[in-house]
């Protein structure tokens, strides 16, 4: 071990007081020694606290440096750490939380309901309830929502907030800190897939999937209520002519103009899909059928006027269109697409633009 060794100031120290101790005992020779090795004792102490110092100086230094880092992160990122204890409304917030919510420290202790008054209304049960399972069922995990809120501006964004309750030893809620951050983006890519998963990429229209849920819909609604409801199959008369003449730029930018025309042909709640190529169909909803053949002939008039494709080319065409209803012409969407399919295809067979009813006789002459 040596005897200059950081590590062990004690013994340092022991030595010293061992000289001392011996000095009335000493001739002046041996003082003198001994008064040299203190002398060289003490440097070496002075020396290690020195360097103590310095290291302590070092880490509480760095401890500023990356206290000033985490500072900055989350007073310039759309973060917010904050230690909240609801109950007494008293909130301590990082400088983030301006950012993030447009709100600052003071506001939320100022006005303590705040927090609840930001959080969407169709969001704030989820949120409530987790306030619930902290303080009146003393869960101790940490609970995830995902929810809106209204920033101070005005803006609704969406935010994941990471609650983490801690207890007393008694078991009662001291406080809440909760980890928040901005999940717009995210969201708003998960809605883009969530839509192209259920419309037509060309058209915008719902496709068969989405299609058949709002059947599924209609079917539990009229079977309640004892109404009923209307599907339409509708192919494009002259399509595969033009699409052959003009190429498959033209076609889509007919598929397009069609799709515009029968939504500005139907009711407000009536649902216009794609179902594939020049094929097209229609859920009317709590309909009588005066309501359908109105739509019917809406959709065949709007048809019937010019469209404008590529190079000023005006081509014309015209809808075949099969009509079947609930609960007449059958009771699941794949009895009644059938019956309107079989009906369009009499349209075709007969002329074409016109409409024709799955049960209801022979097809319906335009006035």
């Amino acid at each position: 071990m040596k005897l200059y060794d950081q590590q062990n100031p004690i013994i340092i120290l022991l030595l010293i007081g061992l000289a001392l101790t011996s000095l009335h005992s000493l001739t002046e020779a041996s003082l003198a020694y001994f008064l040299f090795f203190g002398i060289l004792l003490y440097l070496v102490l002075f020396c290690w606290i020195g360097k103590l110092y310095d290291r302590l100086n070092d880490y509480r230094t760095k401890l500023i440096e990356k206290e000033g880092e985490l500072e900055g992160i989350f007073s310039h990122s759309n973060a917010c750490i904050s230690s909240v204890d609801l109950k007494l409304g008293k909130f301590k917030l990082s400088l983030g939380t301006e950012k993030l919510y447009g709100y600052i420290e003071k506001d939320f202790n100022q006005y303590p309901l705040l927090w609840k008054e930001m959080i969407h209304p169709f969001d704030l049960p989820k949120v409530e309830e987790i306030e619930k399972m902290i303080y009146a069922e003393k869960k101790r995990e940490t609970f995830i929502s995902e929810h809106r809120i209204i920033r101070g501006d005005g803006e609704i964004i969406w935010v994941a907030a990471h609650f983490t309750p801690i207890f007393t030893v008694e078991n009662e809620v001291k406080k809440v800190n909760i980890f928040s951050y901005d999940i717009t983006d995210r969201k708003k890519a998960e809605e883009k897939i969530q839509h192209m998963a259920f419309h037509d990429n060309l058209t915008n229209l719902p496709n068969r999937p989405l299609f058949s849920k709002f059947v599924e819909k209609s079917l539990s609604y009229s079977k309640r209520n004892n109404t009923q409801f209307a599907l339409m199959y509708i192919d494009i008369d002259h399509f595969k002519q033009v699409n052959d003449t003009f190429g498959h730029n033209a076609g889509d930018r007919l598929l397009i103009e069609i799709a515009k025309r029968l939504n500005e042909s139907v009711r407000t709640n009536d649902v216009v899909c794609r179902h594939g190529g020049d094929e097209f169909m229609i859920l009317l909803d709590d309909v009588k059928q005066e309501d359908i053949e109105a739509v019917a002939k809406r959709i065949i008039k709007k048809l019937s006027y010019p469209i404008n494709i590529l190079n000023e080319n005006e081509v014309f065409i015209s809808p075949s269109i099969g009509i079947s209803l609930y609960p007449f012409d059958g009771e699941n969407e794949h009895t009644l697409i059938k019956k309107a399919d079989a009906a369009m295809y009499l349209v075709k067979k007969n002329g074409k633009n016109n409409y024709q009813f799955g049960s209801t006789g022979p097809v319906r002459t335009l006035p």
